[in-house]
């Protein structure tokens, strides 16, 4: 564990932190370092931190409180981690919703959380048509956004939240047809960044490449864990190989994430290049469905170890023990 961690686990003596005092943290230590990385725009600590106590004061202004429910329709993009980090620091949950979904399927995921506030990026306000919008506020990001985090302050509000309170809610597709909400909580959220940095040796500063959708785990878990940490957030749209590809030659990477159906692609293009890398930690994310040969080739080009791993917002039933 990191000096940085221990400050940040001795904010309030005899309590568990939250997710906004070890970020808070972690940014005022990595003031000058660099948060988020985002077609060729760089976020430093200092500036996300400054970013996040506004919207923490815009989301306050919009009437949320601690247990409240925001709900966010967007790509990838660093508004989605500045939203959900305000939040945080509000004991307001952010209901990550998935963007490719039919009108049917998210109106069900708004309804199932009921959001006193919806955020949606200006590009998807088409997906807003027919959503149960009456009676909650809408804000856009774009210039609505950016002018309502110029009218608030960027001093620190007090930090409402606690331990236990949901951070997340993503969602699964479920058992019966319709998406599960799975709430994951502060202290749930910096269990997984310490497993990250202790089980799968992730250092403190190693870049997270965070390309498959911020609405699913495998990119939401590692951002916030990689800002947790003092490391940068490399933020893609979606699977672009040269983007992708890019960040490996400029970045140590901890843990590349290589799901099927897109691990045959990256290796075609990675050999065509003949990169030198700066260092992948380790790679992959369910090899069940992956051929052996395919893991092998894509581990030996990486020299790196494939990971196996388990979505944790998927459903597990257990049955119980006979009596």
């Amino acid at each position: 564990m990191t000096h940085g961690y221990k400050n940040a686990l001795a904010t309030r003596a005899g309590a568990s932190p939250t997710i906004g005092e070890v970020f808070c943290a972690s940014a005022l230590m990595n003031k000058s370092s660099i948060a988020i990385e985002y077609q060729g725009r760089h976020v430093s600590y200092g500036q996300l931190l400054d970013r996040v106590h506004r919207a923490t004061w815009m989301l306050a202004s919009k009437g949320l409180r601690r247990g409240d429910r925001v709900a966010l329709l967007s790509r990838n993009r660093p508004e989605y981690l500045e939203i959900e980090l305000a939040a945080a620091n509000l004991g307001v949950m952010t209901a990550c919703l998935n963007w490719r979904l039919s009108q049917r399927e998210l109106s069900y995921c708004i309804e199932l959380v009921s959001p006193k506030l919806l955020i949606i990026e200006k590009e998807l306000v088409g997906n807003s048509v027919s959503l149960p919008v009456e009676g909650r506020e809408v804000v856009e990001i774009g210039l609505e956004y950016e002018n309502l985090l110029k009218e608030h302050s960027n001093r620190a509000l007090p930090i409402a939240a606690d331990p236990e309170d949901g951070l997340v809610i993503l969602y699964t597709s479920g058992t019966t047809g319709l998406p599960k909400g799975a709430v994951i909580s502060h202290r749930a959220m910096i269990m997984r960044t310490l497993v990250f940095s202790s089980e799968l040796n992730i250092a403190h500063h190693d870049t997270f490449v965070a390309w498959a959708p911020l609405f699913h785990m495998a990119s939401t878990d590692h951002s916030l864990a990689t800002l947790l940490r003092g490391g940068t957030v490399v933020i893609i749209d979606g699977f672009q190989i040269e983007s992708l590809l890019s960040a490996l030659k400029c970045h140590r990477i901890g843990w590349l994430v290589l799901i099927p159906g897109m691990i045959e692609l990256f290796i075609t293009a990675f050999k065509a290049q003949k990169m030198t890398l700066k260092g992948v930690g380790l790679c992959g994310a369910m090899a069940d469905l992956v051929p052996p040969h395919v893991i092998a080739e894509v581990t030996g080009l990486l020299q790196a170890p494939y990971l196996n791993s388990f979505g944790s917002t998927e459903p597990v039933y257990l049955r119980q023990p006979d009596h």
